[in-house]
C-alpha cells in the first residue's frame, strides 16, 4: 500500500519508478509553495484538507520557496509539461510535485493524497518517481437530474469524487419531460409546475436549483478543475 505501482492510485499513472526508502510524514513536515503562486497554494491546501479528512494530519502550507527543503512537500512550476500533466518525486528527504498548469498541480496533489493509505497511523510514502498525463482530454460523467432530482450537496459530493478520479467534465442533464430543474426568473412556471410530478405512490416529487445554487456548484467544480456542460431540452422534449 502507498505505492502507485501497487494499485494505490486511480487511474494508474503513466510511468512509475520505485526508489529505496520512504518519506515519513511527521509533525515537522510542511507543504511549501512558491511565493505568489495561488494555484500551487490552492493545490497544497486541497491536499492538506484531504489528509485531514482521511488521516487526521494537520500540515501547514507555507509560501516563499520552490526548492526542495529537508522534510518538506514542495509544489513548484516547471515548464515543459503537457496540459494536466505532472510529476511527483518522493525521496526519504522530501517530496516534490511539479507541473506547468494549475490542473497539473491539482492532479499531483490528488495522486499524492492517494499514495498515503487512509487511517490515523499512516505516515509513510514509499520513495518513487512518478510521471502522469491523461490519455483523454474529455473525461466525463453524466448526471441526470431531470428524471431524479439530487440535492446541491449531493452534486458537490459527486464533483469531489470526480476530481479524486481525475474526471474533468460533468455533463449535467437539467431538463426533460420528467422535470425542469433550472430556475429561470422570467418564466417561473418552468419550476413552479415543471419541476414537480406525482410519483406512483401519489406523492409530489421533484425540486429545482436556484440560480445562486447553480453558480455555487459551478464555482465549486471550477476549483476542482471540473467543467460543467449543461444539457437543456425544451419542455416536452
Amino acid at each position: 500500500p502507498g505505492s502507485a505501482a501497487r494499485g494505490g492510485v486511480i487511474p494508474a499513472p503513466a510511468d512509475i519508478v520505485l526508489g529505496p526508502g520512504t518519506f515519513k510524514i511527521d509533525p515537522a513536515t510542511v507543504l511549501r509553495v512558491p511565493a505568489g503562486d495561488g494555484d500551487a497554494a490552492d493545490a497544497a491546501r486541497y491536499l492538506a484538507e484531504l489528509w485531514t479528512r482521511t488521516n487526521r494530519l494537520s500540515l501547514p502550507v507555507a509560501a516563499g520557496t520552490a526548492d526542495a527543503e529537508a522534510h518538506s512537500i514542495v509544489f513548484r512550476r516547471r515548464s515543459g509539461f503537457a496540459r494536466e500533466a505532472y510529476a511527483i518525486e518522493v525521496t526519504p528527504q522530501h517530496i516534490t510535485v511539479s507541473a506547468s498548469s494549475a490542473a497539473g498541480l491539482f492532479y499531483g496533489a490528488v495522486t499524492l493524497w492517494q499514495l498515503l493509505p487512509p487511517g490515523d497511523g499512516a505516515r509513510d510514502i514509499p520513495a518513487q518517481t512518478l510521471h502522469d498525463a491523461p490519455a483523454y482530454a474529455w473525461r466525463g460523467l453524466m448526471l441526470d437530474s431531470a428524471r431524479h432530482f439530487q440535492s446541491p450537496a449531493f452534486v458537490r459530493s459527486m464533483i469531489d469524487w470526480m476530481a479524486w478520479h481525475k474526471l474533468n467534465v460533468l455533463h449535467w442533464h437539467l431538463t426533460d419531460d420528467q422535470g425542469w430543474r433550472l430556475e429561470v426568473r422570467r418564466y417561473p412556471r418552468l419550476t413552479s409546475v415543471g419541476a414537480w410530478r406525482i410519483d406512483p405512490g401519489g406523492a409530489r416529487y421533484g425540486g429545482f436549483y436556484s440560480q445562486d445554487e447553480v453558480r455555487d456548484i459551478v464555482r465549486f467544480a471550477a476549483r476542482r478543475h471540473v467543467q460543467i456542460v449543461p444539457e437543456i431540452d425544451m419542455p416536452g422534449h
